[in-house]
């Protein structure tokens, strides 16, 4: 199934992360629970990745629904959505995005936030002047959440 992505419109078909992420921010609204994947779900997720990993598929996986919605202050210039369903998935991809952007960057001798992985997936512009994290949780686990992809929890 392609992508049918328009400027302000929910996205409404089966998309890759790497045809989801660029140009677009992402945040869990206040009226959203935050976040509360246990474990053993956690664990589902990253199972179907190494299985997925192993399989001699086309590379795709279901994960599940992602509901988007334009935000309230969605425009040309910030491309925001709101997450109606899909934030626990879409925050554990996240912290896995960042653990392999990481590991990247290391490896590469890039300062935290030089790879263009980290500038698609992770956060937008520069640390000093600018940056904007690509996706942002409701308000009572953002810091945490910021804090923990710093390597600071």
């Amino acid at each position: 199934m392609q992508s049918v992505v328009k400027d302000n419109q929910v996205i409404q078909s089966l998309t890759s992360l790497i045809a989801l992420f660029p140009g677009r921010f992402f945040r869990v609204p206040d009226y959203q629970r935050g976040y509360a994947w246990e474990s053993s779900q956690v664990k589902a997720l990253l199972d179907d990745l190494e299985v997925l990993e192993a399989s001699n598929s086309s590379g795709l996986h279901y994960t599940g629904t992602l509901v988007l919605v334009p935000g309230s202050d969605h425009s040309v210039n910030y491309p925001v959505f709101d997450i109606v369903d899909g934030q626990q998935r879409l925050t554990t991809l996240t912290m896995l995005m960042n653990v392999l952007v990481t590991v990247v960057e290391e490896s590469t001798g890039l300062a935290s936030g030089e790879s263009d992985l980290h500038q698609l997936y992770l956060g937008r512009g520069s640390r000093l002047k600018g940056f904007q994290p690509v996706l942002m949780l409701n308000g009572d686990i953002e810091s945490f959440f910021r804090a923990l992809l710093r390597g600071e929890a």
